[in-house]
């Protein structure tokens, strides 16, 4: 299972869909893209790429089942959305096992984190997963001055992942970067 978190457009989804069918080993994608403008655009390239493994989700995934709202206004740059105090309103909530369940059994899953700052927020929204130890890699965006807008910080999101047993491959650096957090074994 590769879920896509902050899926944007669904390039990343659609290179993950690829990678499952030319290995075929049944393997899905599961997307989540709070923007409508940007789902849409992904709903249609996941179309137009012909990928029937995707299942696709507009809502972002948080901590708990509420009601945000979602700042859109970077017209040239829809990956640039973020969690907002007013916008366009969104749904968002946790990721549930029996919600996985209903679309596969695979108990493999990689995670991909793009969020603009939220990535606390969503990574406590995947404690269920964490805790029957379902997720194996993750992928996270990190921005210490978004993560810092949510009141949170890049050393509070490494050590988190440390007690759910990840260790980084990059390690704590200043600035804007991709970090691959691996299960320790």
């Amino acid at each position: 299972i590769f879920i896509d978190i902050g899926a944007n457009q669904g390039c990343t989804s659609i290179l993950a869909s690829k990678v499952f069918s030319n290995n075929q080993n049944n393997g899905v994608v599961i997307s989540f893209e709070p923007s409508s403008f940007s789902f849409g655009l992904m709903e249609r390239n996941i179309k137009l790429n012909k990928c029937n493994n995707i299942f696709a989700f507009n809502r972002a995934v948080s901590s708990k089942k509420l009601k945000l709202y979602l700042n859109e206004n970077d017209k040239e740059n829809s990956g640039a959305s973020h969690i907002s105090e007013k916008g366009n309103p969104i749904i968002a909530g946790p990721i549930k096992v029996e919600d996985l369940r209903k679309i596969t059994k695979n108990n493999d899953i990689f995670i991909k984190i793009d969020t603009e700052g939220y990535e606390m927020f969503v990574i406590e929204g995947l404690e269920e997963l964490f805790k029957e130890k379902l997720v194996h890699k993750l992928l996270v965006e990190i921005d210490e001055l978004n993560l810092i807008k949510y009141g949170s910080s890049s050393i509070e999101l490494y050590n988190c992942l440390e007690k759910y047993g990840f260790k980084p491959i990059i390690g704590l650096k200043k600035g804007h970067y991709d970090e691959v957090f691996i299960k320790k074994t």
